[in-house]
């Protein structure tokens, strides 16, 4: 079953997650376009840069609706449609054009999703093409929005909101029409910065009563943010990490040797690696289902710690396993060493979700997107190691011999005895709402065989109708005649066997 589980979990990494991918890992913040040496910038903040980007966040709020009124769709286009107001005063503006990004769309890129030439401006009218005819004929602006795929490398949707859209206010289905906000921004390239041209264009966004300026805090009046894009990563970058589950590997072996009574060390380290790397596959397998993109430095820290948390977890349950009586069945090992370690996993399995959600809290992206990450690592690590690795644990257990089990018990003759728990048999719940789909027939034993039965003889048999008072009575007399017939048959083979060897002693 935790194959079938890891194969479909699996299988969005497959399909939507792409390894060569450029993602922003240096993020350097001052408050001068150029920094000087003397604050020790970072190297690659040494060179010109390639592009500067200027966002306009736009803001509108929606009030409470009723539904016979106003439709979900309607609140959601009103805010939208000020995209296509803004766009046109941003390219309208001749010194915008002489600063902004140029980019010519030939036959060849005329499928893209910029339908657009001249400045490079990156907004919501993208959906409909810049085209306003288009967003007034659409029946519905929320199904358009959301019918474009993300994966973990990019998303188009993100792009032309110009942020994530969970941040943005819209939604897929809304539950109720409370007062909410439409977030949105216009995302404008350029190949030269200048501050002129910023404060030229915000005075005409706003100078005619369209749109209210909220100025920003004093100290983010002046505050450039430098994003260092790596190179497309290739399989080399990600060696460090094949190398840490090697050496994870190998760790677990060395680790196995001290517990002796185990039939194969080499096996469990294996079981053991491939859990975690299973974990790591089906918890990025579901953040690109839910369009999540670990992009940001906490997705690459998460598989280290998947490690250490998959590596702790791996020995606590093997330890408690191994040195439970060898004189039990294997499943009753396997119980009882779980319940020994149970309590101490859950435990900590709760505080690390509470941690987490504390995090989530905090309201920084990043943050919270490393939260979330892990949030789905450590419940399918949790999962795997209760029902892949214990099952594997149990097939080892399984085979040994029982020469190693009394080699073992051995062992353990000497050390303490542990203490077993008593486990309550488990009950089904809807044994009390349906009790006569779980009431158990009386099974018919045979007490004599079918040559000294005649069921002509017999009176009917009351067992189908209810408890027959008397039979304890037949049941005792069949085992008087059993055992009576069993010493007859042992007193006949004795005689038998004292005259063959008389026989052969006349002879």
């Amino acid at each position: 079953m935790s194959l079938i589980t890891m194969l479909v979990l699996s299988y969005p990494t497959f399909t939507k997650f792409r390894l060569s991918s450029n993602s922003p890992i240096s993020v350097h913040r001052t408050d001068k376009l150029h920094p000087d040496p003397v604050d020790r910038p970072p190297e690659w903040l040494r060179n010109s840069p390639t592009t500067f980007v200027q966002q306009i966040i736009i803001r509108g709020g929606v009030e409470p609706w009723i539904s016979q009124n106003m439709t979900t769709d309607q609140a959601i286009r009103g805010p939208l449609s000020r995209a296509f107001l803004a766009r046109e005063i941003v390219l309208s503006d001749k010194v915008v054009d002489e600063f902004c990004f140029q980019i010519n769309r030939d036959g060849a890129q005329s499928e893209s999703a910029l339908h657009q030439d001249g400045c490079l401006l990156l907004d919501p009218t993208a959906f409909w093409q810049s085209s306003i005819d288009s967003f007034r004929e659409d029946p519905d602006v929320l199904t358009t929005i959301f019918s474009r795929e993300c994966s973990t490398v990019m998303c188009p949707r993100d792009l032309f909101l110009g942020m994530p859209t969970t941040f943005t206010g819209i939604k897929p289905k809304y539950r109720s029409n409370r007062k909410r906000s439409i977030d949105f921004s216009l995302t404008l390239f350029l190949v030269q910065f200048d501050h002129d041209m910023r404060n030229a264009l915000l005075e005409r966004l706003t100078s005619d009563g369209n749109f209210v300026s909220v100025p920003l805090p004093a100290e983010e009046q002046s505050h450039f943010i430098h994003v260092f894009y790596r190179q497309r990563k290739a399989f080399g970058d990600y060696l460090p990490l094949l190398s840490s589950y090697a050496v994870f590997t190998f760790y677990l072996y060395y680790s196995a040797r001290k517990f002796e009574m185990v039939s194969s060390r080499w096996s469990l380290a294996f079981a053991a690696a491939f859990a975690v790397g299973a974990t790591l596959l089906m918890t990025t397998g579901v953040c690109a289902h839910l369009e999540l993109s670990p992009t940001l430095w906490g997705a690459e820290i998460f598989p280290y710690i998947a490690l250490i948390l998959g590596l702790e977890n791996t020995l606590c349950i093997t330890r408690a396993v191994v040195y439970t009586p060898p004189s039990l069945d294997v499943s009753s090992r396997i119980s009882h060493g779980l319940a020994q370690e149970g309590y101490s996993l859950c435990k900590y399995f709760v505080m690390e979700l509470l941690f987490l959600a504390v995090g989530y809290a905090t309201r920084i992206a990043e943050i919270q997107e490393f939260c979330m990450f892990a949030f789905i690592g450590l419940v399918i690590d949790f999962y795997m190691q209760m029902f892949f690795y214990a099952p594997c644990l149990t097939f080892d257990l399984q085979r040994l011999s029982p020469e190693e089990k009394r080699k073992f018990a051995l062992k353990l003759f000497h050390a303490d005895i542990p203490h077993l728990h008593e486990f309550v048999p488990v009950r089904c719940p809807m044994r009390k709402l349906w009790p006569s789909f779980f009431r158990m027939e009386r099974a018919k034993k045979r007490t004599l065989s079918e040559s000294q039965l005649d069921e002509r003889d017999l009176p009917e048999d009351p067992d189908r109708k209810g408890v027959c008072p008397l039979l304890p009575v037949f049941n005792l007399f069949a085992i008087i005649q059993i055992s009576l017939t069993s010493w007859s048959d042992v007193f006949s083979q004795k005689v038998t066997r004292t005259v063959t060897v008389l026989k052969n002693v006349v002879r």
